[in-house]
C-alpha cells in the first residue's frame, strides 16, 4: 500500500469515528399544546414575530432558540399561543421552539393593527428593511 492510499484510510477512519461520535445523539422533539391566545394586545415581540407569516402560505416555520426560562414563558406566552403548531425541540443543552400555522384570528389581528396604523413602528421598519436588502417585494395585503 502507498503513502498515499494510507494517509487517506487514516483520514477516512478519523472521519468515520467524528461522524459516529456526532451522530450518536439525536435532537428530541416533543408536540406541546399551546393555549390559544385571549389576548388583543399584541406586544412588539409578537407583532415582529407574526408579521412575516401575514403575506405567506402555512408553509413557514418560525424557530425560536431559547436561552433562559424567561425566555421561554416570553415566547409561549406572545408567541407561540399565535401558531397552530408547536414543538420544542431539545439537542444536548440546547433548546429551540419550532412554530407553524399561524392562528386566522391572530392574522386578521395583525391585518387589523397594519390597517389601523397602530402596529409597532420598530418592528414593521425592520421588517420593511429586511425585505429590501433581501430583494423582496415589500406589500402587505389589506
Amino acid at each position: 500500500m502507498n503513502l498515499y492510499n494510507r494517509v487517506i484510510d487514516i483520514r477516512l477512519n478519523q472521519l468515520n469515528k467524528m461522524y459516529n461520535e456526532a451522530t450518536k445523539e439525536k435532537p428530541e422533539i416533543i408536540r406541546i399544546n399551546v393555549e390559544t391566545s385571549s389576548n388583543s394586545e399584541f406586544s412588539p415581540l409578537t407583532q415582529y414575530f407574526l408579521f412575516p407569516f401575514i403575506n405567506s402560505s402555512a408553509d413557514g416555520v418560525l424557530h425560536i432558540p431559547i436561552f433562559d426560562d424567561l425566555t421561554e414563558k416570553q415566547v409561549l406566552d406572545e408567541v407561540a399561543s399565535h401558531f397552530q403548531k408547536c414543538k420544542v425541540v431539545k439537542y444536548k443543552e440546547k433548546l429551540q421552539y419550532m412554530l407553524s400555522e399561524v392562528n386566522i384570528s391572530s392574522k386578521n389581528q395583525m391585518l387589523e393593527l397594519i390597517s389601523k396604523g397602530t402596529f409597532n413602528p420598530i418592528a414593521y421598519e425592520l421588517h420593511q428593511r429586511i425585505y429590501m436588502i433581501c430583494g423582496i417585494f415589500f406589500n402587505v395585503h389589506t
